[in-house]
């Protein structure tokens, strides 16, 4: 089962297409959203975003775990409950 914290987490790496950014927005260390990125990737069976040189985007089976960004019902302003 996803805790609210980890789907947010998964969001905010989808919307700014960066694990560095999420990290910095969400206030953890890179590594940190690198380490919860691949247990919550193990769990799901495989790989939820696309590795870039550039940055993440999300794969078929990350789009089917939360949706498009633009269309994600998880939000940092959406409450976590």
């Amino acid at each position: 089962m996803l805790d609210a914290n980890t789907l947010l987490l998964f969001h905010e790496v989808a919307e700014t297409g960066s694990f560095t950014a999420a990290a910095e927005s969400l206030g953890y260390t890179q590594s940190a959203v690198s380490r919860r990125v691949a247990a919550l990737e193990r769990d799901a069976g495989g790989p939820l975003f696309e590795r870039r040189a550039r940055g993440v985007r999300l794969t078929p089976a990350g789009v089917a775990l939360g949706g498009p960004p633009s269309s994600c019902a998880w939000s940092k302003t959406s409450p976590a409950g």
